[in-house]
This record gives C-alpha cells, sequence and structure tokens, in this order.
C-alpha cells in the first residue's frame, strides 16, 4: 500500500506564528520536516517555546527578521539540523547560518519542489509569505485523509511523523476532538484542498500581488495564518475567496485577534472557523 503520511503543525508560542511541516513519511522513510517562524513582537520575551531537540529540519523559513523570531531560529539552528534557512533579502540584521546550513535571500518570489508538495515564498518588504500545498497528485488517482485538532503543551506532537510508530495519531483519534475532512475525495473534485497560506506579519496590502501570484494554487488553500494575528489593519474581506466552496476552512490568528475580525470570518458561511493559537493553543492537521 502506497501511503504517504503528513503532520503540519500550528504551534503554542507566545507573540507570534510558528508553523511545522512533515511531509511525505512512509514506512521505513523518514519524511521532509518544514518550519516557519514569526513574530509579533521585536523583542526577546520568548515565553516557552517547543522543543525541537534532535529534528532534521530540511527548509526554515523567517517570515521576519524581529529580534524575537532570529532569536527562535538561532535557538533551533544550535540544537537541530537545518538544511537551509530563508530570510526576507531586505531585513535588517539577518542572521547568518550556522554550519552546514546554506542561506537563502529572497528578494521577490522563490519556489521549492517538495516530495509531494511545492514551497513558494513571496516577498514583502522584510517579510516573507509563504504557500505549501499539495502537487501531483489528484483525487482520481489518490485518496487523502486530514483530521484538524487540538495541540497543546500537554498534548505536544513532534515534528517528524514516526511512520513505522502511528501510536501518536491513533491516541489522539481515539481521544480527543477530531474534524474528518474527507468531502475532496468525491468523483467531482479536482484536487485536494490542503494548502497553507503563511502571511505571518506582512502588510496586507499587498493581498492583489499575492493573489496573482498564487493564481494556481488560491482555490487549494484551506488554512490562513493571518497577518498580525488577526488585526483589522492586518485583514481584508478578499482573503475570504481563498479555498473552494463546500470545504471546511481555517483563518488562524491569535488570543490579540480583532473581535471584528473573527465575527467576519465566524459569519461568512457555515465552512469557516477562527482558530486561536497563543501559549496554550494550536492546530494539528496530520493525515496520509
Amino acid at each position: 500500500m502506497n501511503t504517504k503520511y503528513y503532520r503540519f503543525l500550528y504551534y503554542p508560542v507566545y507573540n507570534g506564528l510558528l508553523f511545522g511541516a512533515s511531509i511525505d513519511a512512509t514506512s521505513g522513510k523518514d519524511g521532509t520536516q518544514i518550519l516557519y517562524l514569526s513574530s509579533t513582537d521585536n523583542s526577546n520575551n520568548r515565553g516557552v517555546d517547543p522543543s525541537f531537540e534532535s529534528e532534521h529540519i530540511h527548509c526554515m523559513i523567517m517570515g521576519d527578521v524581529l529580534a524575537q523570531t532570529v532569536g527562535r531560529a538561532q535557538k533551533i539552528m544550535d540544537t537541530n539540523q537545518v538544511d537551509m534557512l530563508f530570510v526576507p533579502a531586505a531585513g535588517d540584521a539577518q542572521p547568518i547560518a550556522q554550519g552546514a546550513t546554506e542561506l537563502r535571500t529572497v528578494e521577490n518570489t522563490m519556489e521549492v519542489s517538495l516530495p509531494g508538495f511545492v514551497l513558494k515564498l513571496f516577498c514583502n518588504g522584510e517579510r516573507l509569505i509563504a504557500y505549501m500545498g499539495g502537487t501531483g497528485r489528484t483525487p482520481d488517482a489518490w485518496e487523502c485523509v486530514m483530521n484538524v485538532k487540538p495541540h497543546t503543551p500537554a498534548h505536544a506532537c513532534r515534528l517528524a511523523v514516526d511512520a513505522g510508530n502511528l501510536s501518536c495519531e491513533m491516541k489522539c483519534l481515539l481521544n480527543q476532538d477530531v474534524t474528518y475532512c474527507k468531502k475532496q475525495n468525491q468523483r467531482n473534485e479536482k484536487y485536494f484542498v490542503d494548502g497553507h497560506l503563511l502571511l505571518g506579519t506582512a502588510d496586507i496590502a499587498c493581498l492583489p500581488k499575492l493573489r496573482d501570484y498564487l493564481a494556481e494554487d488560491w482555490e487549494k488553500i484551506r488554512f490562513i495564518g493571518l497577518p498580525k494575528g488577526g488585526s483589522e489593519e492586518g485583514w481584508d474581506d478578499a482573503l475570504l475567496t481563498a479555498g473552494t466552496d463546500g470545504h471546511r476552512r481555517y483563518f488562524i490568528g491569535t488570543a490579540e485577534s480583532s473581535p471584528k475580525v473573527v465575527k467576519t470570518v465566524s459569519a461568512h458561511d457555515a465552512y469557516s472557523s477562527f482558530a486561536l493559537t497563543g501559549a496554550d493553543a494550536g492546530l494539528c492537521i496530520s493525515g496520509c
């Protein structure tokens, strides 16, 4: 059975967005790990961060070069193998890649091919926006199972998927409330709605150019990490057009998100949800 396992994590963190992906894991074969970091605070007061000891990070993307983001990135590089580090070209105080880490600066756009997925980067001044979604697999030849559940410090998952021991996934399915996404396997579906749009703290005024860049992927978006955590100045109603009608969508902000933005999303349609991340709240999306 040709099964590819994956896990996406929106980590419980202070003042920002920390996103992790582990893709293309199969029995006897490790997956590919990706991290995206962005902060809403230009200080080094990070609070308690998740542990990444002994992880192999293939791609790490810094959504900005604020002090908090730089500190988190350097801490991760001190204790883990990081193959490539992506930073915005216009950012000040860019971190220096350590050891064998390859430092890559993004001036406009950049595309990275990953096993079964694509990573697209869009530079907005001193900010990097990231899109990550499946590619090369269609519902007529593959099936996709996607489970969305809480991710908290008390039920923390390691980033890398152990495809030979899926007890973590089974424990969550049996003991936590889970949203089970299966509609994309219907006969009339032409693509998997599995994309993640990570806006970090980018200026929302860049949205028209971003939509043009992601024209082939806009309807495949299911999860959106909002700029500035969901503040009114970081919101545009055009974000409600992301994804495909009839598929559940998640707009991910912080505890400081604007009540107006939360209400706008929640009242849009029955398939739109607003999820909060913070020191004790995150999301885990896993499946195969």
